[in-house]
Order: structure tokens, then sequence, then C-alpha cells
């Protein structure tokens, strides 16, 4: 259904515009093959008119060297301009072949037709002389003119001119074909010259715009290389697209097998775009796939949403788990070759810098996992007993005021002994869970180790410490619940000591008197207890 276009390998090949070079020299041969038919015909029609009639061996071996050379002159005349007009280089590997054939027509027409009184007489011999300056140099034309002007005296003085004078008919045949060899050539160096400086100025004006998309996809790439992530590069790069040219650009996704979705658009007045899998299914290679409306396979639904053209080019290779791939849509025309040229450009760039954002957020994601491993607990996933005191240090030099519930579990070596350790880590876990699950926003529930845990939670959680008193008594309640424990029905007490900061106390300090809170707690067969100093405070 799509036409694709190979054009990653011959931008490679070519990293700068293709200006034409101006040069005249294909206008400059078709100008002076016209100038060799006309005279070439003229000398025919000369010694046609002017008949064999009685002539020495010397008299008949020039004419016929003249004949001969006319009838060089057209066919060549006629091969090179049949040639321009098909557009085919003209070449020109031998220049003195075509002078010699200019010169030996120029002294022709002037011998046969008699035409050195006319001005069809200097022009005859002025191109040759011209062509030699223009193809071989100014010096090499001069000599010429030198040997047509010594060449010309030694037939008028050998008699080989013949008697046909210049009549009136004569002169105003000789005046036209002198104005057609003016004018003739002047016309097409003219048109020649308008072309080569018409093909300049579109050619300066189709650099002047690359140089515009250039500095673009520099300020693009600028701006994906300041991003922190790879989505983000994604977002700056399909907006970039759209400064490109395009009126509107997406980024389209899929994971694995599943269906292409659109990632992130940006749009210049397009509102609503083709579907993600349009253009996406038919990827092959990391080349870009192209649709215009003007193929006969183009999807009506492309004339739906009021587009002419798009492009898709793919950002990451299909080994990875998630694919990427750049969008760009034209409205109401074609897309330029330079707009292509600079799209796939621009996800060159972004290819680079989309796998390094990768990797850094691979390297990230690895450090957090390690991170995680270290603060936490492997069995139960709340904070082990570093990364509590690390928090509660931090939270005391912060200002925050802490409350500490130290819990400790009763019963738990019962479990152990009755039903095995897997049974006693089962419970440990759906202990783990509840006190998560009761944590308020800014807390911290961690595991000190065994079958001792602990929270820390802002006392600013709590409207009066009564309130703070009535959390624990709930945590009690909710920890010491029934629970099943790899398939065994058991019931654990718990023993809880809370402690509040007070200024002075460090984080050592104040878990010791959490700890001892529950000691106390647990020698009076459990539930809640605050620390003497907390009980004080709660108290009053």
């Amino acid at each position: 259904m799509v036409t694709k276009q190979r054009r990653a390998a011959r931008a490679r090949a070519s990293a700068q515009t293709n200006v034409e070079i101006i040069s005249i020299s294909e206008t400059t041969l078709a100008a002076f093959a016209v100038a060799r038919v006309a005279l070439a015909l003229l000398l025919l029609g000369g010694v046609i008119v002017r008949g064999s009639g009685d002539q020495s061996l010397d008299e008949a071996l020039v004419t016929w060297l003249f004949i001969a050379a006319a009838a060089v002159g057209v066919v060549h005349g006629m091969y090179l301009l049949w040639n321009r007009s098909r557009n085919i280089p003209l070449g020109n590997p031998t220049p003195w072949i075509a002078i010699l054939i200019d010169s030996l027509i120029a002294i022709g027409s002037m011998i046969v037709v008699d035409a050195e009184s006319t001005p069809l007489g200097w022009l005859a011999l002025l191109v040759p002389v011209v062509e030699t300056a223009v193809l071989v140099g100014v010096i090499p034309g001069a000599l010429v003119w030198l040997g047509l002007s010594i060449a010309f005296l030694s037939l008028r003085l050998s008699g080989l001119e013949g008697d046909v004078g210049s009549s009136t008919l004569s002169l105003a045949i000789q005046q036209v074909v002198a104005v057609f060899l003016v004018s003739g050539p002047a016309a097409l160096l003219t048109d020649g010259t308008r072309h080569r400086i018409n093909n300049l100025a579109d050619a300066r004006r189709d650099a002047d715009q690359m140089v515009d998309r250039l500095r673009r996809i520099a300020d693009s790439a600028r701006a994906m290389s300041k991003e922190t992530s790879a989505e983000g590069v994604l977002m700056e790069m399909s907006s970039s697209a759209v400064t490109l040219g395009f009126e509107r650009a997406d980024v389209v996704t899929r994971t694995g097998d599943e269906p292409w979705r659109q990632l992130c658009v940006h749009s210049n007045g397009v509102e609503a775009g083709p579907p993600a899998s349009l253009l996406t299914e038919d990827f092959t290679s990391d080349g870009i796939i192209s649709i215009e409306e003007s193929h006969a396979d183009a999807p009506q639904l492309l004339h739906d949403y009021n587009l002419s053209s798009g492009h898709a080019i793919r950002i990451n290779d299909s080994s990875g788990a998630d694919q990427y791939a750049l969008r760009a849509w034209s409205r109401h025309r074609a897309a330029l070759e330079g707009e292509v040229r600079a799209l796939e450009l621009l996800v060159n760039h972004a290819r680079e810098v989309f796998r390094t954002s990768r990797l850094l957020e691979e390297a990230q994601s690895h450090a957090d996992q390690l991170l995680n491993e270290v603060r936490h607990d492997g069995l139960t996933g709340l904070a082990n007993r570093s990364f509590v005191l690390e928090t509660l240090e931090q939270r005391i030099a912060e200002g925050a005021r802490m409350a500490i519930l130290f819990l400790d579990l009763d019963g738990f070596k019962e479990l152990n002994d009755s039903y095995g350790h897997r049974a006693g880590d089962a419970a440990l876990q759906i202990v783990a869970g509840r006190l998560s699950d009761a944590m308020r926003s800014g807390s911290l529930a961690g595991r000190m180790g065994g079958d001792e845990f602990i929270a820390l939670i802002p006392v600013t959680a709590f409207e009066s410490l009564e309130l703070l008193d009535q959390f624990a008594k709930k945590l009690e309640t909710s920890v010491s619940a029934p629970m099943v424990a790899f398939g065994n029905e058991v019931t654990l007490g718990v023993s809880i000591g809370v402690a509040l900061h007070a200024p002075g106390i460090g984080a050592d300090q104040l878990i010791s008197l959490a700890d001892t809170a529950m000691y106390v707690a647990k020698r009076s067969g459990g539930g809640v207890r605050f620390s003497d100093q907390s009980a004080t405070e709660l108290a009053s």
C-alpha cells in the first residue's frame, strides 16, 4: 500500500546542497551549431546555384572540399541541436575539428557566394574565430583569424572565387542570413544565461532553506541533549519536526507485538491525525517510508485528514522490547526533498541522544534498585535498621518532631517452634503489610531485626497526643488480629513502646526510650506504653 523511498544512503553520499555550477559551454556549443548549419546550408545553396560550369581540376577539388565541409557541418550541427532538445549533454572532446569545419564553411561561403563585401562575409569569418576564442583561448582565436585571412587572400589571388556577383537578391538573402546568424546564437546564449541565473537563484533559495533547517536541527539537538528523560527527547524531536516545515508530527510506540499507539504529538493547525498503524506497519529497516496523496495506492484516510503526504522513520531498532517511530505529515502539498532530508538528519541526532538517555535511565533504575535493596529488609520490604536511623537523624536535623513506635511480637518464638520458620516468615510479612497500611503521610515503617518493628511518625500528623495514643492502640489491634501463616491460622500479640522527641534527644536515644517502654509493656502483658518522658507530656 505504501511507497517506500530509501533516501538515507543518498543523503549520506551528498553532505552539501547540489548547486549547479554556472557554465555556458552547452549553450555556446548549441549557438555555434546553429551558425554552422546556417552557413553550411548557405554554402550548399551557393554551390547549387552556381553550378559546376567549366572548372579546372583545382577548382573542382576546392569546390568539393567546401561541399564536404558543408555536409559535415550540417550533420554535426543538427546532431548537437537534436541532443540539446532531448537534454543530452553535448560535450566537446575535439573542438579543433569543429573549428576546422567552420573555417572551411566560412571561406567557402565567401568564395562561392561572393559574400566578402557584405555583412555575411565578416560574420562568416567571425564564427570560427569566436568559437576558437571561447572553446580554446584568445591567442588561438587570433591565430585562426590570421590563418583564415591568409587562406582567403590566397584563394582570391588564385582566381577561384568565380564570376558570380552580388545581385540585389543575393545581397538581401545574405543580409537575412547575417541577421539570423546574429539573432539565433544571441537568443540561445541569452536564454541559456537566463536559465542558468534562474537555476542559481533556485539553488541559492534551496541553500538558504537548508541552512535554516540545519540551524533548527542544531537548536533541537542542543535542546534534546538537555532533556533528562528519553520521553523528553522524543517530545522535543516531535516539536522540532513541525519547525522544519511539516504541519503535524507525532511519536508512536509499541511494546513487543502489541498495536502501535501514539505517545506524543505536535501540530500546526492539524487537530486530528491518521491512526498510529499507518506507515509504521511497513517498517523493514531504518530507512524512511513515505506516502503521498498523488499515489494510486494512497489510502482514503490520508485524504480524510486533509493531508497530502506522510513520512515515518524508526527511532530505535526492533531488537528492544519497546519500539519508537517519528511520523511527519504535510498538508496541501507534498513535502519538499529538503524537508525530508532534514527530517532524517533530525532523527539521526535524536537516535543518539535517545539511546544515551535510555542508557542513563536504565543505569539510574539499576542504581535505585540497588539503593532500595541496601535500605530495605529483604523479607518484609520495610526499611531496615540503618535506613531507619538515617531517616530519623535527618528528620531531627530538619527540626521535625517525631514519635517513635517500637513493636515487638508476642508469641513469635512459639509460632516458629510449632509451625517452622516458613510460617514465621509468612507471619512477619503479614505484620509488615498491616504496619505499612496503617502509616500516615510522612511516616516510615521499618524492621529492626527478628520480630521487632518500628514506625517513625510526625507528631504533626495528629491534632493531639491523645489521638496518637488512639492510633497506637488501633495499630495494636490490627497487628494482633488472627492471620493465616503458611496455611496455619495463628494469632500473635504485640507490645508497643512510644517515645516523643524532645530537644537534646538524639536518634539513638529516642529509639532507646521507645525500646525501654516496649519492654515495660511486654512485662505488663503487652499493649501500648509511653516512655516516662512522653507519658508526662501526654498527661499534661
